[in-house]
């Protein structure tokens, strides 16, 4: 079903696609946003002949926009660079904030090695506003596969508090949202495969211990 789901979905963003009036065909392809489950919207958008795909979902929430955005980038060895973002917005298609800002932030490589093997490479951070810049102040690398820990929301919740960021940039539950991507594809992420809960982690019990209970959000 959820195969069938995301081909109906990617079908759709193909009909939606205003990009066969363009005469330069190197140009972004870009869908129209498109209504999703859970009162949410979205778009799929690539270049062609292009190693990048990215895909932006919003959800309404609170008369403001929860939104999740992931550019991945494909390298001709077979690995890939999965850079996941969540933050806030007022308006849905309203610009989405600087790469480099504050809050918390994920990117995930996975290398795949020459006999096969495939490394999952976690990199988080935490930046914050110093005297006008944007300072990394709390930053973890781990890999996956060894059972290095990575930053739970949790953590990313109470060391935002404490330090005093208050930014659009929120914790994401990058970890499930990869392997949503490398299992299903890209395109998983406009469908019910990804439910509101899971993205912000308040579903996934495996980011808790047992019987901890998940601290609110602001």
């Amino acid at each position: 079903m959820k195969k069938l789901e995301i081909l109906l979905i990617l079908l759709f963003l193909s009909s939606c696609d205003k990009s066969d009036n363009i005469e330069n065909k190197s140009e972004v392809k870009k869908t129209e946003w498109i209504s999703l489950p859970e009162d949410s919207i979205g778009y799929y958008e690539y270049l062609p002949n292009s190693p990048f795909e990215t895909i932006e979902r919003c959800w309404s929430i609170d008369n403001k926009f929860d939104c999740l955005y992931v550019m991945s980038t494909s390298y001709e060895d077979g690995s890939k660079m999965n850079s996941i973002r969540r933050y806030i917005k007022k308006k849905y298609n309203e610009d989405r904030p600087p790469v480099i800002s504050d809050g918390y932030s994920c990117e995930i490589y996975i290398k795949k090695e020459k006999n096969g093997d495939r490394f999952t490479h976690v990199k988080e951070g935490i930046g914050k506003y110093i005297n006008g810049h944007i300072k990394t102040v709390k930053y973890n690398e781990s890999l996956f596969e060894y059972g290095q820990p990575i930053i739970s929301r949790n953590e990313v919740l109470k060391f935002m508090k404490d330090n005093e960021i208050y930014s659009k940039n929120r914790y994401v539950n990058c970890i499930t949202i990869n392997s949503m991507i490398e299992n299903e594809g890209i395109a998983s992420i406009l469908t019910t495969s990804l439910p509101y809960g899971i993205m912000t982690g308040l579903d996934d019990v495996w980011l808790y211990k047992m019987g901890e209970k998940p601290l609110e959000e602001e």
